[in-house]
């Protein structure tokens, strides 16, 4: 119905007339004008060990253990057991240990720190280096220590305990320097184990990844010794109890 103004008007509620309106068909909004194209990716079930790949980072246990002994040799190819002071470990004692050398490819702890016992779970003074590998590691153990006690040679070995029951992952690293007994064999050797962790259920028997021996230079290729802050200073007694001293043993050869 129009009026005479020829406009439409509402009869009960119904529009008598309406005007199609044509939508314009805009394009998609695109958001990734200008960026580059991405491969899709992929996801690799393969887990990589970093240390596994890098063995042998530096450790500051090992390096001031290293250094320390480096220091008393003096360019000798190694230093006397009676020049072993452990006011010159301080610090780092609890990690070290001596080894006397029994039969060859075999050797027993002289002495053992704390974090070593504590690994196993038991005092280990007296004990064989091996009991602290597992089975399937002890023929390369056996092979490492023969050059380090006949070349002689030094000896860096990335060790780990394998996870288990209870039990975590620990990866660390093993040093093995020889030492002349009082009769002037090398039938002696210290070193030291730092482990990452030792937690878990004990005993942490321990796996070899790789091994690293390096023939000792003759004469002074680093020039380190031992500091003479660190001689001077006295050690604690709680280290002196750590590194299960025994000076009523003799140091026979």
């Amino acid at each position: 119905i129009r009026d005479s103004a020829n406009t439409a008007r509402p009869i009960s509620g119904i529009v008598t007339e309406s005007r199609n309106l044509a939508i314009p068909d805009y394009p998609p909004i695109r958001r990734d004008w200008g960026a580059p194209k991405q491969e899709p990716c992929v996801m690799s079930a393969e887990i990589v060990n970093l240390f596994e790949r890098l063995p042998f980072r530096s450790h500051p246990v090992l390096t001031q253990v290293e250094a320390y002994w480096d220091g008393l040799r003096d360019g000798r190819d190694a230093p006397s057991r009676a020049e072993v002071d452990p006011r010159g470990l301080s610090g780092v004692l609890r990690y070290c240990f001596v080894l006397e050398r029994v039969a060859p490819g075999l050797a027993r702890f002289r002495v053992a720190g704390q974090s070593i016992c504590d690994q196993m779970g038991l005092e280990m003074k007296g004990m064989p280096l091996s009991t602290v590998f597992l089975p399937e590691a002890r023929d390369q153990l056996e092979s490492v220590l023969e050059r380090v006690f006949s070349q002689p040679e030094t000896a860096r070995l990335a060790v780990c305990s394998p996870s288990g029951f209870k039990r975590s992952r620990i990866d660390g690293q093993l040093l093995l320097l020889p030492l002349r007994s009082d009769l002037g064999a090398i039938s002696r050797a210290m070193g030291c184990i730092a482990l990452n962790d030792i937690g878990g259920r004990k005993p942490r028997r321990l796996d070899i990844l790789a091994a690293e021996q390096r023939a000792i230079p003759r004469g002074r290729r680093y020039l380190t010794r031992p500091s003479a802050r660190a001689q001077d200073t006295p050690t604690k007694d709680a280290d002196i109890i750590a590194l299960r001293l025994s000076p009523d043993a003799p140091d026979e050869t």
